[in-house]
């Protein structure tokens, strides 16, 4: 509500969102409610036109836009200064902990270099998420492969992964006080807002972008086994081709013919 707010008092919003699903719920909120220019970026979509085109040059594109809508795709290796006149006016940054780290969140804000108000909304922070020792994550490690009749020792690389899991876990299990910590270092002034309204207002939208995200796989482009691998392969995939993808393993999973795939089947692969 304080991003609609924003934009509809002619703000220029860069919206840094650690769900990919909700870039999407946000972008149809605002343009239900406003006229306003969106975009949004997000790992599924960044080869299709529009994104690539933003995604090649930033600091000019992003002048085409009254909110921009940036997923963890944008965490570093972008920079938007505009020297000569700033554009954005305010960022909101919303986190749930699930996607990144705190030392990730706090390089998705500092992406436009000279945004200092920023909004911070995080949800569902370090609840039930517990810290993992890379000592059990290599016990498990050893069991499993006691389990399946290989006996091997843990390789050099498996202690290197687990030790970085265990990092994350740790970043992810203190978020807010991580997220908090790291922005005091950079020298913000922070201040708790307590009059936060408690409604969703995109419960319901969330709704309908989940029916029109099945509705789409099953519209898919139907794929043969060696077009389905060629994607895999490939590191750029527009949406369509994604959706496509996901409609071959759908198919797969559930052993159905693809041409026969429906939304039911869709919400059971969900």
């Amino acid at each position: 509500n304080e991003i609609l707010r924003c934009v509809k008092n002619k703000e220029k919003l860069y919206v840094c969102v650690e769900s990919t699903a909700d870039t999407q719920i946000i972008k149809a909120y605002i343009e239900a409610n406003t006229k306003a220019r969106v975009i949004e970026i997000r790992s599924d979509n960044k080869d299709n036109i529009e994104q690539k085109r933003f995604l090649q040059n930033p600091e000019a594109e992003s002048l085409n836009y009254d909110v921009v809508i940036a997923s963890p795709i944008i965490s570093s290796g972008i920079s938007i200064e505009h020297t000569k006149k700033h554009h954005f006016t305010k960022g909101f940054f919303i986190g749930c902990k699930d996607a990144i780290t705190a030392l990730d969140a706090v390089q998705m804000i500092n992406r436009v270099r000279y945004l200092k108000d920023w909004r911070i909304a995080l949800y569902d922070y370090g609840a039930n998420f517990n810290e993992v020792h890379y000592q059990f994550l290599v016990e498990g490690y050893e069991n499993i492969s006691l389990l399946q009749g290989d006996k091997r020792n843990v390789s050099q690389y498996d202690l290197l992964n687990t030790k970085i899991k265990e990092q994350n876990s740790f970043y992810k299990a203190y978020y807010a006080r991580h997220l908090y910590m790291l922005l005091e270092e950079d020298g913000h002034d922070i201040e708790f807002i307590t009059d936060c309204d408690p409604n969703d207002p995109l419960k319901e939208l969330r709704k309908a972008q989940k029916a029109k995200e099945n509705k789409a796989i099953v519209d898919a482009k139907n794929l043969s086994e060696n077009d389905a691998i060629n994607l895999e392969n490939r590191i750029d995939t527009t949406e369509e081709e994604n959706q496509a993808l996901t409609k071959h393993k759908i198919a797969k999973a559930l052993n159905v013919k693809i041409e026969k795939v429906t939304e039911e089947h869709v919400k059971v692969y969900d």
